[in-house]
């Protein structure tokens, strides 16, 4: 019947707006990504993208593992605000 159908629009349409909502957050991500400095988009990219760990990285980057959490997780609270300040609170 008609309910049924408009309810199948509805909802295909709730859908297509919930995938573009989440490439547009994405995007978003990207290009915040992009702003950070060199060494943290390095480690990050690595860490996050690459699946590397710590020590591989520590050993790739040339700096202490340490020094790779470090600046990994300051790489990470960085976005977090960047981000908030679009309404993403979770990618």
């Amino acid at each position: 019947n008609d309910n049924d159908f408009k309810q199948l629009a509805e909802n295909e349409l709730e859908k297509k707006e919930n995938e573009i909502y989440i490439e547009l957050k994405a995007q978003v991500a990207m290009d915040e990504i992009e702003k950070l400095s060199p060494a943290y988009r390095a480690v990050f990219n690595l860490y996050v993208f690459e699946e590397y760990t710590h020590k591989e990285i520590s050993e790739i980057m040339g700096m202490s593992e340490v020094t790779s959490r470090t600046q990994y997780s300051r790489a990470k609270q960085h976005l977090i605000k960047l981000l908030a300040k679009y309404g993403i609170k979770r990618i």
